[in-house]
């Protein structure tokens, strides 16, 4: 995923996560950091988002607010499908 997609979601957690609150159930405070996240590797980003729970990198807090973030990418517009 794009650099600044990542950093505008985990900037933005609570203002995307705000009109979920009754669906979803993000714990802040297990969020990484938008420096943790870029020195990821893309098997470390992909273990950390898939839906495998049992897996010792895997984040639900993260994943959820990858879901809830795509406001960002249709804000980007064209922008974000050329970044893929």
């Amino acid at each position: 995923m794009p650099k600044r997609y990542i950093s505008e979601a985990l900037s933005k957690n609570k203002e995307l996560s705000d009109p979920y609150a009754t669906v979803i159930d993000i714990k802040r405070e297990q969020l990484p950091t938008v420096e943790e996240v870029e020195k990821w590797t893309g098997k470390k980003f992909a273990n950390t988002l898939r839906h495998i729970p049992d897996h010792p990198g895997y984040n639900r807090n993260f994943r959820q607010l990858i879901h809830v973030a795509y406001k960002i990418a249709a804000e980007m517009g064209d922008g974000y499908i050329h970044m893929l």
